[in-house]
């Protein structure tokens, strides 16, 4: 028989090479691959079909407001961004969830499980499954936990929704222990990291040591730690002339970022490539020899990952689940937050010594391809999904 599975999610690729979401997008091509039945609700962006079909993936968007302008709860950000850009946007929140339930009751009751990403689905999924009858998973993938439980009523409401989903999947192991010390029982939690499509990152095929390039991927908010690294570039500029930054994407953050580049003279080693799609994204990897990410908060990134696959050793600040990923002086090295100089000296380290360079990205990449591979992570989701539905049969 069939599983048929309905995945719930805030935001998910607003078309295909879209950045948004693109990692459940990848785990449903892959379900998708071992004969599940995928079925995806999620919100609308203006512009965007409201129902199409991708490699066997069913997509059903959800409007929650006209014109479709006022749509700006999701996406750009998320959720938590767009509260913190525009106070008004709370009252969007009522539409946002009433539409969502609507949809999901629509989509969900042709499947035998639902599946939440981060917990404002897992909410709307508890719902739909009690009215259905239908087991419930819930992924959390790090904002929905750290930042929501710093208020208490969230915190409540967080523990609520993840005491009563059927199975919690956890994208890294801090997390893991974080829901763990809410009272959620060990049994119902699983470790299940984002995957990486080591098909499309993947290493140069020629070695270009005597390049000095360093990438950044990501989006330019205030928690990415930009600042750090542009005053870091200073140092690495200093000491090795040729080294070049390039950042590639996009964010509230960007007009600063421009400033102090300008300010500092530093337009001639730090290029700035705006968004990209993401089948662009894997060529800047293979062209770099550093990847950075000197961010002050961060769940289990996948950028990471990605770097790793396409062999680049990663500098990066040892907050949330990065420790969890980099191995330090293995993979990469682990920096404290805000540091400039132990981001720089790390940096410098890497560019000027090309064998410790090679050797830590060949380390990364096998990781990947032991632990991150998109088909590992897909096995492990469909177990849980079989124990979930022998769970809630038996």
């Amino acid at each position: 028989m069939v599983m048929r599975v309905c995945m719930l999610s805030t935001t998910f690729p607003r078309f295909q090479g879209d950045m948004y979401g693109n990692f459940i997008c990848l785990l449903a091509k892959k379900l998708v691959e071992r004969k599940l039945v995928v079925k995806i609700v999620c919100s609308h962006y203006r512009g965007s079909r409201r129902e199409e079909r991708w490699d066997g993936i069913e997509i059903f968007r959800y409007r929650y407001m006209i014109p479709e302008t006022l749509q700006r709860l999701t996406y750009e950000g998320g959720i938590l961004a767009a509260l913190g850009k525009n106070y008004w946007y709370k009252l969007l929140i009522p539409f946002f969830l009433f539409f969502f339930l609507l949809k999901g009751l629509r989509v969900a009751k042709w499947c035998d499980l639902i599946h939440a990403h981060w917990t404002v689905s897992g909410f709307i999924a508890l719902v739909v499954g009690k009215w259905q009858r239908k087991p419930v998973v819930l992924t959390v993938h790090g904002s929905d936990i750290n930042v929501l439980n710093k208020k208490l009523l969230f915190k409540l409401l967080n523990k609520a929704i993840l005491t009563r989903v059927d199975g919690v999947i956890t994208v890294s192991p801090l997390l893991k222990e974080r829901i763990g010390e809410m009272g959620i029982a060990p049994e119902k939690l699983w470790y299940i990291p984002n995957g990486v499509d080591t098909t499309s990152f993947f290493p140069p095929l020629s070695d270009a040591s005597d390049r000095k390039r360093i990438l950044w991927v990501g989006r330019m908010s205030p928690e990415k730690g930009l600042d750090v690294l542009i005053n870091a570039m200073r140092e690495v500029v200093r000491e090795i002339p040729q080294a070049h930054l390039t950042l590639v994407g996009d964010g509230p953050e960007r007009g600063t970022i421009e400033r102090m580049v300008r300010d500092y003279q530093l337009g001639g080693h730090i290029r700035m490539e705006g968004f990209r799609s993401y089948e662009e994204i894997p060529q800047h990897f293979r062209a770099s020899q550093v990847f950075v990410l000197p961010s002050l908060r961060e769940g289990l990134p996948l950028v990471i990952l990605e770097a790793f696959a396409s062999g680049l050793p990663c500098v990066a600040s040892h907050v949330g689940g990065i420790g969890a990923i980099i191995e330090d002086g293995v993979t990469g090295y682990l920096v404290s937050p805000s540091s400039v100089s132990e981001l720089s000296q790390k940096v410098i380290t890497l560019l000027k010594s090309p064998k410790v360079r090679r050797a830590m990205g060949e380390r990364a990449r096998r990781k990947v391809e032991d632990h991150y591979s998109w088909d590992t992570i897909a096995d492990q989701t469909l177990a849980l999904y079989r124990r979930v539905m022998v769970s809630r049969n038996g």
